[in-house]
């Protein structure tokens, strides 16, 4: 259930970083579509960067949703997330997150 993709770096499984949305927004270095690692924006991310590994829901708890506007806060692992290292697909754990924490019809409230 995480939220923001076209924020986030590292094709939307990263942190949320800089501006994004508008094709001007491309033009800046920091913007998540260059997926680059700040400070200086010229290595690309990856499954271990600065911008990626802080926002991963599984290993930092504290940054999981309970509200709907926090969403984009972490992200959980799918099954494609950074194909040049194995990763466990953490799908279904997102999935029971969810669920648990989405008890009201109301619940972004």
């Amino acid at each position: 259930w995480d939220g923001g993709t076209q924020g986030k770096v590292n094709n939307g499984c990263g942190c949320a970083q800089a501006p994004s949305g508008q094709p001007s927004d491309c033009q800046n270095p920091s913007c998540p579509y260059n997926n680059k690692v700040p400070p200086d924006f010229t290595h690309t991310s990856t499954d271990t960067s600065q911008n990626v590994e802080p926002c991963i829901c599984t290993v930092h708890e504290n940054k999981r949703p309970l509200k709907w506007h926090e969403g984009p806060n972490c992200f959980w692992r799918g099954a494609a997330f950074y194909p040049p290292n194995d990763h466990v697909d953490e799908t279904h754990a997102m999935l029971t997150w969810r669920m648990q924490h989405q008890k009201d019809p109301n619940w972004q409230d």
